[in-house]
């Protein structure tokens, strides 16, 4: 059974921590215990042989919500609506000629 932890990204280097380096960013990576879980925004990671390895994104568990989504029915009136009025306009400017 595993567990939630902090996120790995804590700038604490007295807690057995790693550095990554670089010009421009600094990130401090906690070592995690085989097994447990962390979020790190909406991505949900997993340590796997010592080394956090993102196992879902936009993961539910880490807060993430789905955007609604409109039902396929209102695409479709949307679509004959749109195919109706480009036809009635098309219907006045041939009545013009």
């Amino acid at each position: 059974m595993s567990t939630q932890t902090q996120s790995p990204y804590m700038p604490h280097q007295d807690r057995g921590e790693n550095m990554v380096k670089s010009n421009t960013l600094r990130i401090v990576v906690k070592e995690c215990e085989e097994g447990t879980t962390t979020c790190i925004g909406y991505d949900l990671y997993r340590c796997i042989n010592g080394r956090w390895v993102l196992i879902k994104t936009n993961a539910p568990e880490c807060g993430y919500e789905a955007p609604p989504t409109i039902p396929t029915e209102y695409l479709l009136i949307g679509a004959a609506a749109i195919g109706i009025f480009t036809m009635s306009m098309m219907y006045i400017a041939m009545k013009k000629r």
